[in-house]
């Protein structure tokens, strides 16, 4: 491995470990920005010079014809008046670059899916155990309920959803960003690791392990664990169900789906007024936004991109990227066990399903799932590594 090389994979790890940080950012710097982009212009000349640029073109058509007619539609959207256009196709498209790169690296070994995993287990954790400090310091009050939420604003740039619960005497507080969904996603995958899955299930999934090897535990010793797990009760089912009734039944919720109900009465309407080539890249409803730096973005993320793409957009723009990630993911998830394609498979509904009630489609974070996904799966397939009870 030459220094372009090793300076390469340094920058890719590096990167990975910046989706720790909520978007990216830390005190206004754009972060994982920076490394992004340092990542897509080496890759690209690490790959040049591999000298196999027919064989990459020949084998990346869609992504290529994908890529082109996005530039276009975006370049036709800013001369018909969306300003946004040119911020919508660059969070559209970014995260389907870097999965296209980072695919073709491992493939021509210019990058170690080894390492590339490890760093996503280290990122994981940091994201984990950031969490846990803010718990502690809020348990020991040594930060305020508000203060959180300005931290957040003012380290990160970016608002976290907060909520507080008791748990018998102690007041929690629950941190939830858009990002989380990758631990939820990825993490699961460490269980079938040899490296890592002895620490992994007694650290952090110690419950989905219990339950795995249930009939393998004494009766005596499930009798009392149960019976320890009712009497605990006392102390976690009531903020729990609190949990569950601000998320779905408060008026938090209400208010929020009728919300979700209005933007799509009127992006409904807006398709109808253009539903073949939409109203462009970028375009929205000016009375109902919910971002002001992203003011096309919606909860309804699916509908907002017929909104603006268009039916047949939505089909060329919006199918051909799942496409392309469902694709190459699936190429490598065929050959790894069938828990690894349990786990794969789960992963991939939920991003093409989440999109049809929340925005995840736009953006470097959202996009991180399919790039695990396809990292992992490229692991297994290089390691293949049976999975072992």
């Amino acid at each position: 491995m030459n220094k372009l090389s090793k300076l390469l994979n340094v920058v890719i790890y590096l990167c990975i470990i910046s989706y720790a940080l909520p978007t990216g950012v830390m005190k206004g710097i754009p972060i994982q920005k920076i490394l992004v982009c340092l990542l897509i212009i080496l890759g690209g000349i690490c790959l040049v010079l591999q000298r196999k640029s027919l064989e990459i073109i020949k084998s990346a058509k869609l992504e290529i014809t994908l890529g082109v007619l996005g530039l276009l539609a975006c370049i036709v959207s800013y001369i018909l008046g969306n300003e946004w256009s040119i911020k919508f196709t660059g969070l559209f498209y970014i995260s389907v670059i870097v999965f296209v790169e980072l695919y073709f690296l491992v493939r021509y070994e210019l990058a170690e899916p080894e390492k590339i995993v490890e760093c996503i287990l280290y990122m994981m954790l940091l994201k984990i155990l950031g969490k846990i400090i803010i718990e502690i310091v809020f348990v020991c009050k040594l930060i305020e309920y508000e203060a959180v939420i300005e931290f957040y604003l003012n380290m990160f740039g970016t608002e976290a959803s907060t909520m507080t619960m008791h748990l018998g005497r102690l007041l929690l507080i629950r941190v939830q960003t858009s990002s989380d969904i990758i631990v939820v996603t990825l993490m699961p995958f460490y269980w079938m690791m040899e490296k890592y899955k002895k620490s992994i299930r007694s650290l952090l999934f110690a419950f989905v392990a219990v339950l795995y090897y249930w009939k393998k535990i004494p009766k005596k010793v499930r009798c009392i664990g149960v019976i320890l797990v009712l009497a605990s009760s006392v102390l976690w089912l009531k903020p729990v169900i609190q949990m569950i009734e601000f998320r779905f039944f408060s008026s938090f919720a209400i208010e929020s789906d009728d919300v979700r109900q209005i933007q799509m009465i009127e992006l409904i309407n807006g398709v109808k007024e253009s539903p073949v080539f939409g109203h462009g890249f970028g375009s929205y409803i000016s009375d109902y936004t919910r971002s002001g730096s992203m003011p096309f973005s919606y909860e309804i993320e699916y509908l907002s991109f017929c909104y603006q793409m268009g039916i047949l957009g939505f089909v060329v723009f919006v199918g051909g990227v799942l496409l392309i990630y469902i694709r190459k993911i699936v190429k490598y998830a065929r050959k790894n066990t069938w828990i690894i394609k349990v786990f794969t498979l789960i992963g991939l509904g939920w991003f093409v399903i989440r999109p049809a009630f929340n925005p995840a489609f736009l953006g470097l974070q959202n996009g991180f799932q399919m790039i695990g996904l396809l990292m992992i799966n490229m692991y297994f397939n290089k390691k293949q590594e049976p999975y072992q009870k």
